[in-house]
């Protein structure tokens, strides 16, 4: 479940804590203090990725695994795999060329700039990864 934040125009999560949720990876940044998080933000934090689900200001303490009222996780460090493909929301958060997404049980990389089709909506804009 996720609601839609009209400010920032993001999706913020609702699920539990421990669920998977697939989220883009790129605009992925390192945690740091100090630093403005807006609620749909990834961010890693020794190996592992999770995604901002309240905007706030980073204040020491307030890494991502201490706060889950801010962040939730996205992958473990060490976790391996490619995020599965989910539609974006607009021009913020369209996949980049070069970008990697599993869609079908197939791995895909994005051909174009700016892409927000899946691989069977616009096949040309991906390739697939053998």
């Amino acid at each position: 479940m996720s609601n839609y934040d009209p400010v920032n125009r993001r999706i913020i999560t609702n699920a539990a804590p421990g669920a998977k949720i697939s989220v883009p990876l790129h605009g992925l940044r390192a945690w740091s203090v100090p630093d403005r998080y807006s609620a749909g933000d990834t961010c890693s934090l020794s190996g592992a990725v999770y995604v901002c689900v309240q905007s706030h200001a980073s204040l020491p303490g307030w890494q991502p695994p201490a706060v889950p009222a801010l962040w939730r996780l996205v992958r473990a460090a060490g976790e391996p795999g490619v995020p599965a493909w989910r539609q974006p929301l607009g021009a913020h958060d369209a996949y980049r060329k070069g970008d990697r997404v599993t869609f079908g049980g197939k791995l895909y990389e994005s051909r174009i700039a700016n892409n927000a089709w899946s691989p069977d909506a616009y096949p040309a804009g991906w390739a697939e990864i053998k």
